[in-house]
């Protein structure tokens, strides 16, 4: 069983790592913002902003990083549909408007949000002002429409043009997969061109496990079945193949506990005995027993 919603997993692991964050940001964030931000304060942080409809365009990540001097917040957008959203800047208003709403809710200091858009469809991304989107706007006008804009990571581009401004390997993967993932031939292509990134990211446990939550973002959003990932990483080289396959086997039983956990939950708080829980999991009862155990201990 995959994990819950992996393309998010995917985004999530690989950006929460501060090294491809800022590998990202050196290379697209413009030099006047970026020489500004002292990495060194750099946050992650718990909330999401997104709503029902927010969900439907994005997933986000959140950061807390100092500018000079003063925080403000860093959010990274990854657009969910991966093709080309006519009026990005409706959504992005809803979610700005959300962050500032909840500073004032907690009666927080209001922020600047610096956002950051993660776009990786087949066509490239028109990035427009705002007041574009209206039909030859008298400049009187301009006062009262809203005007604001966003940093655009357009991985659309070909790899060749993206790579040499990335210099970490978990960076470079990531724009690789994310751009390529909906490309059969082309995907299979550029592993096997930049083998040698796989090869440093194996050498590491936390790589391995980067390879294994990138072989199941490939699963779910690639036409590639195991058997060809197999094959294609089998190409790359034996080690990677093995560090990749053992890395998914361990996510897919990570996957399947917390939909087994889940599903028990849901029994016992229906109060269904562990005995007819442990039949119906197919499970034996001591386990059974020691994660109603586990739950009962959380609701206290």
């Amino acid at each position: 069983m995959l994990p819950e919603n992996p393309h998010d997993k995917f985004f999530k692991e690989a950006f929460s790592r501060p090294d491809v964050l800022i590998d990202f940001m050196q290379a697209y964030v413009p030099e006047t913002l970026f020489t500004k931000l002292d990495f060194a304060t750099l946050q992650r942080e718990t909330d999401s902003f997104t709503d029902d409809g927010l969900d439907e365009h994005f997933a986000d990540l959140v950061f807390t990083v100092a500018f000079n001097g003063k925080p403000i917040l860093v959010t990274l957008l990854l657009e969910h549909k991966s093709y080309v959203e006519n009026y990005p800047h409706f959504q992005l208003n809803r979610y700005l408007l959300s962050i500032w709403s909840h500073q004032l809710t907690e009666k927080k200091p209001l922020r600047p949000v610096l956002p950051i858009v993660i776009y990786h469809g087949d066509r490239p991304w028109p990035h427009r002002p705002l007041s574009a989107y209206f039909e030859a706007i008298d400049d009187a006008l301009l006062p009262f429409t809203p005007a604001f804009d966003y940093v655009l990571i357009d991985l659309s581009t070909v790899p060749e043009a993206v790579l040499p401004r990335l210099h970490n390997d978990y960076a470079r993967l990531t724009a690789l997969l994310l751009q390529n993932s909906r490309r059969k031939k082309r995907l299979a292509k550029v592993m096997e061109q930049h083998a040698e990134v796989f090869q440093n990211l194996v050498e590491t446990v936390l790589g391995q496990r980067f390879i294994g939550t990138a072989v199941i973002y490939l699963s779910a959003a690639s036409s590639l079945g195991k058997t060809e990932l197999i094959a294609i990483f089998r190409r790359v080289s034996e080690q990677t193949n093995n560090s990749a396959m053992t890395a998914y086997e361990e996510l897919l039983l990570e996957g399947e506990q917390r939909a087994a956990l889940k599903f028990i939950r849901g029994l016992w708080k229906q109060g269904i005995d562990p005995q007819i829980i442990a039949k119906a999991t197919e499970m034996p009862l001591d386990e059974v027993q020691a994660i109603i155990k586990k739950i009962n201990e959380e609701t206290k």
